[in-house]
């Protein structure tokens, strides 16, 4: 087109676009490359999947976004009240695994991811167990799995 090189890419819901234009100039012409006008803000959205909703303990996140960007992630609570940040600044990996402290409650959150030009939200629920990591026989334990396989192989009881 216009002759130049279009350079296909796959969006993040699968369609296939037009990406970028590089133009291959003749002897006297300059090298050019640009984006399609409906491309231009591709590289600063994003999506984010946050799993298994609702969560136990554990609340893994999946960023669809370029790395080395600046992303807050804060989980916030219903009244809006930060609840706990995790994770502030550069993003260095695509997958955030978050691990919610004791005293968490069980119920409703939102977990909102921040770019400089973007923000986005999720609803995502606990399911905190109030008797997690206490045992009729001492001690306490992280649950593998659920607190039936755990109490098994322990061979003890959990209490209310």
């Amino acid at each position: 087109r216009d002759g130049g090189y279009w350079i296909p890419g796959v969006t993040w819901d699968g369609t296939v676009s037009d990406l970028a234009m590089l133009h291959i100039p003749g002897p006297n012409e300059p090298l050019a490359s640009g984006w399609p006008p409906s491309n231009r803000n591709l590289l600063f959205e994003f999506e984010f999947a946050a799993y298994p909703n609702p969560f136990n303990n554990t609340l893994n996140i999946s960023l669809f976004i370029p790395l080395h960007n600046y992303v807050a992630v804060t989980l916030f609570d219903l009244l809006g009240r930060d609840v706990d940040v995790i994770h502030r600044g550069r993003l260095e990996t695509t997958t955030l695994s978050y691990t919610a402290p004791p005293e968490l409650a069980s119920g409703t959150y939102f977990l909102r991811v921040e770019t400089p030009s973007q923000t986005q939200m999720q609803k995502i629920s606990s399911e905190i167990a109030s008797t997690r990591g206490q045992t009729k026989c001492g001690g306490s334990f992280k649950p593998p799995h659920s607190f039936q396989s755990a109490c098994e192989a322990q061979r003890c009881l959990l209490f209310k």
